[in-house]
């Protein structure tokens, strides 16, 4: 595993993904999660962003280079729940991914 605190990468659901960028935008947070490779991947983010007003977080143990199928899909689940994650901080959530939510309430 590439080097860091692998804990939250091994934690992670995408299927949660949402419901914690919720959380950060109610406490006033807008940083953006970023996947390591060759650079700073900031998955489901396609134009530009300001740093100032939303400033990125790699997610440890995340890299381009799996050594092993186990980091290959830690690596896979990361860019699903930071795609997730930074579509919903930056308000590009599916419109579907709402509706769905509104069902199951």
């Amino acid at each position: 595993m590439p080097p860091g605190d692998c804990r939250f990468l091994e934690q992670l659901r995408p299927d949660q993904a949402e419901r914690a960028a919720d959380a950060a935008i109610a406490r006033g947070d807008f940083h953006l999660l970023g996947v390591d490779g060759f650079s700073l991947d900031l998955p489901g983010v396609d134009k530009p962003v300001d740093p100032r007003l939303h400033p990125t977080q790699p997610i440890d143990c995340t890299g381009d280079d799996a050594v092993s199928r186990k980091q290959a899909r830690l690596n896979d689940r990361a860019i699903r729940y930071a795609r997730d994650y930074n579509r919903r901080i930056l308000g590009l959530a599916a419109p579907e991914t709402d509706a769905k939510k509104a069902r199951e309430q």
